[in-house]
């Protein structure tokens, strides 16, 4: 009877209905757009941000365990701070954003996906009103983002957010932690003081030297040259 009923109807539906099966499904009470491509993908980017954040935060927990060894100092770790703002505290986060006039909107825009993070794990009326606010403060921001990076699709309002806000969230990350990561240098004299020289004492010294230089390539990345520097200090 369904069959017949549709057969029938689909010549009667004006062609103003874009969805002419929908119709006359409402009219069985059967359900066929449970799921709208639109919605699952905008909720698998969301996911794909919250997994990018959770990455942020692993390396902001390593991040802060380097600083108080290399520095031998503690971490200034407020919890009602947002992550940018714990740098800002222990670090000079402005000579990060003097490198690039970009910058400073690079950190704005990773507090926006901290946002959409809050308010993805944590749904609440208070968490979707901070993520909406910030994305209309910061709009102009996001708009000088979207040039730098050449990005028209991204990033995006809450409602709309799709896979593109992942990629750039994730590309935004490469090209400035690399900038933090500079701040953590302690100086020759203190990184020499790392190296576990009296591990290798029964080594002949030419071996201890390249064990040394080895420590320090592989622990924080110095180029050979100035690991010769550091082992002269």
């Amino acid at each position: 009877m369904a069959v017949q009923h549709t057969d029938k109807s689909a010549l009667e539906l004006n062609t103003e209905f874009n969805d002419p099966w929908s119709i006359i499904a409402d009219r069985f009470n059967v359900k066929v757009d449970g799921l709208q491509s639109e919605r699952v993908l905008g909720s698998a980017a969301k996911l794909n941000i919250v997994n990018v954040y959770s990455g942020l935060d692993l390396y902001l927990t390593a991040y802060r365990k380097e600083y108080e060894n290399l520095f031998q100092t503690d971490w200034k770790n407020d919890p009602k701070k947002t992550p940018i703002d714990k740098f800002r505290s222990n670090i000079d986060v402005n000579d990060i954003e003097s490198v690039s006039n970009i910058n400073s909107h690079i950190l704005k825009l990773i507090d926006y996906y901290r946002l959409v993070r809050n308010a993805t794990v944590h749904p609440s009326k208070e968490n979707r009103l901070s993520v909406d606010r910030f994305f209309k403060r910061e709009s102009d921001s996001f708009v000088l983002i979207r040039n730098q990076y050449g990005m028209v699709s991204a990033p995006n309002s809450f409602d709309s957010l799709n896979f593109h806000d992942a990629k750039l969230f994730t590309n935004i990350l490469l090209d400035i932690l690399p900038l933090f990561e500079e701040k953590l240098d302690p100086g020759d004299k203190r990184l020499k003081e790392t190296i576990p020289l009296k591990t290798w004492s029964t080594q002949a010294e030419i071996r201890r030297k390249n064990y040394a230089i080895g420590f320090l390539r592989s622990e924080y990345g110095i180029s050979y040259e100035r690991c010769e520097k550091i082992l002269a200090y």
